[in-house]
């Protein structure tokens, strides 16, 4: 279910998200309970150490449980066509190693869909119209 991307670089945009969900898989886990079956309440005390635990626990259990956390976080935003186009590619790549369920995005493919509507359209090159001659039949 979490394995790593180890697939040769792709852009910088999707290489970025798959790094990213990589050093979530990666964390050290030998010093967590190995029986720990989620979130628990947060500590009562003010104890440094048994906050960065509970921290640490409840980190792990995100990543274990929502692979695309670190994935989508380092998504690129899409507020301009060469960045929405790397959000698409990001997109793709998330769903094609199951790092992004088919249901989110879907909704995050839309989601780039209106972000490209409500962008200025881009100028088209000024085009010289040439007209071109009309055949004359021979009479």
């Amino acid at each position: 279910m979490n394995s790593p991307c180890t697939h040769e670089p792709l852009s910088p945009a999707v290489q970025r998200c798959c790094e990213a969900r990589n050093r979530m898989i990666e964390l050290d886990r030998s010093s967590l309970d190995p029986n720990f079956k989620g979130i628990s309440d947060p500590p009562k005390t003010n104890d440094i150490r048994e906050q960065f635990e509970f921290q640490t626990k409840a980190l792990l259990y995100l990543a274990d449980n929502d692979p695309s956390l670190a994935y989508r976080s380092n998504m690129p935003q899409p507020t301009t066509r060469e960045a929405i186009q790397e959000y698409i590619a990001c997109v793709l790549h998330g769903i094609a190693i199951e790092a992004i369920d088919q249901a989110c995005g879907t909704k995050l493919l839309y989601g780039a869909q209106v972000a490209v509507g409500v962008l200025p359209k881009p100028e088209k090159e000024k085009r010289t119209h040439t007209p071109t001659p009309l055949l004359q039949t021979p009479a």
